[in-house]
């Protein structure tokens, strides 16, 4: 392998590390906002997080060309790259970790308040037949009295 295609795909590498850090570190931070019920923090979080996910994404495919091509013009593999492919992995493994909390927490959330909207809901039509079924008469005003 010549120097050149070593620096690229430990270059290509060192950079991911970096968006993977600063995701991660976003993702922390979304998640305390999701632990403190900060929405307004989180549509931001969640919004500074997206052109990076889709940086990773559009990266991939020169990542893996980079590789292929070290690859096949060495045989012993790059302990420099070796070691910012397990800082990647190990990056990667907090983000979706911190990911799987933050939706379950999120799903629950949702189901939280979808059932005490049923419940007013329910609390709502009570007291609208209750008030049919008392002759219209408004909560405070009985009989003999008036407004």
């Amino acid at each position: 392998m010549n120097q050149s295609q070593h620096r690229t795909v430990v270059e290509i590498l060192e950079e991911r590390v970096e968006i993977l850090s600063t995701l991660r570190d976003l993702t922390r931070r979304r998640h305390d906002a999701i632990v403190n019920d900060r929405a307004d923090a989180v549509g931001r979080l969640v919004e500074a997080r997206r052109p990076l996910i889709e940086r990773l994404l559009a990266d991939a495919r020169g990542l893996e060309s980079a590789a292929s091509t070290a690859a096949n013009a060495s045989t012993e593999p790059d302990p420099k790259a070796l070691g910012l492919v397990d800082q990647a992995t190990a990056l990667l493994e907090e983000i979706e970790s911190l990911d799987r909390q933050d939706d379950a927490s999120l799903r629950r959330r949702g189901e939280s308040t979808r059932g005490r909207l049923d419940d007013l809901t329910k609390t709502s039509r009570a007291g609208r037949a209750y008030h049919r079924a008392s002759g219209g008469v408004p909560a405070g005003l009985g009989k003999g009295r008036s407004a």
